[in-house]
């Protein structure tokens, strides 16, 4: 019912998928402070990495090889030091305010 204790205990979060328009699971991750590694052909991964500040929490594997050479490579994380490392385009604040600066230029026409 609830994965998100389950995601902030884990070593890193995989997502193998071909396919995905903006991985909804990655940003949760990302907001726990757990690692990613991701498919590169996961749609969104490489803008979600391109605006993290700290871009070594999501690795991006091109092909099956590189996915376990980042999971073997991946450090085993302490729960407690985790931090939220969610890009802030991505935040609720953030979000808000785009969408009501688009309302505003929609209704100023």
């Amino acid at each position: 019912e609830n994965p998100y204790p389950y995601i902030k205990k884990a070593d890193a979060l995989l997502l193998p998928s071909r396919w995905e328009g903006l991985p909804n699971v990655v940003l949760e991750a990302l907001t726990l402070g757990t690692p990613v590694i991701a498919s590169s052909k996961a749609g969104g991964i490489h803008e979600i990495q391109e605006s993290l500040k700290t871009p070594e929490i999501l690795k991006i594997a091109t092909n099956m090889k590189s996915f376990i050479a980042h999971m073997t490579e991946t450090e085993i994380q302490q729960t407690k030091n985790k931090k939220n490392k969610l890009p802030e385009i991505f935040g609720t604040d953030f979000c808000i305010k785009e969408f009501s600066n688009l309302l505003k230029s929609v209704l100023d026409q």
